[in-house]
């Protein structure tokens, strides 16, 4: 069985105490704060899974989980929230987080969640994917063309490394839902397509994702690819 050093912040004082003490109990380590202010300074030890309320006193969960992402945090992010709409879930998907949970679940199976989050890879075994002079950098989650960089969400790099390494392949708006590890929304797919084209005209790369009507979306290849 694996073990993780887990940082848990939620103000449900009960909740924290009996899932410390199941998840201690499974050889796991944890720390958990009740605050958003508690947490933000734990957020300076090294962890590996962050479990996050959405719903806290001070500062809303989906704000840590932002600034913890902009600061360059790579640690799997899990919500425990009462919330249930999908709406919400693609929230905080686009903010980086990796998993939802809502209240009241099974403490197995956030043991399950635990362990696909940390099988899955966050960043790309090839970190650098390239089309002509754009660059796509998975650990900065950032597309740029020179000097000119624009930051991406976590959907938004998924989708852009999706289509650059399969350039030529025609990937229907289905396809990439499907491939997402969560559930996320067509809409939701196609949402991010459009906040995804305005960075990459940004940096000066605005016409490389073609629309194919009743297709999907298709990334040519550069006519003397950098790799």
């Amino acid at each position: 069985m694996r073990s993780y050093r887990i940082l848990l912040i939620d103000d449900d004082v009960e909740l924290c105490e009996s899932l410390t003490g199941f998840l201690t109990a499974a050889a796991h380590e944890v720390r958990f704060a009740l605050d958003a202010a508690a947490g933000l300074r734990e957020l300076a030890e090294p962890f590996d899974i962050l479990l996050l309320d959405w719903n806290l006193p001070d500062i809303p969960g989906t704000e840590i989980c932002k600034r913890f992402r902009d600061a360059g945090g790579t640690a799997p992010i899990i919500f425990l929230t009462g919330r249930n709409d999908i709406i919400d879930k693609e929230e905080a998907l686009e903010l980086g987080a990796d998993d939802y949970l809502c209240k009241p679940f099974d403490v197995r199976e956030l043991v399950s969640r635990m362990d696909a989050v940390k099988r899955r890879p966050r960043v790309l075994a090839k970190t650098k994917l390239h089309l002509g002079d754009l660059e796509f950098d998975a650990e900065l989650a950032a597309v740029s063309i020179g000097a000119k960089r624009a930051k991406l969400t976590a959907l938004e790099c998924h989708i852009i490394s999706l289509l650059l390494q399969n350039q030529g392949t025609l990937l229907s708006t289905a396809r990439i839902a499907g491939s997402m590890a969560e559930e996320v929304s067509e809409d939701s797919i196609r949402q991010a397509m459009l906040r995804l084209r305005h960075k990459l005209a940004v940096v000066g790369a605005g016409d490389i994702i073609e629309t194919i009507p009743r297709g999907g979306y298709i990334v040519r290849p550069a006519a003397n690819p950098q790799s």
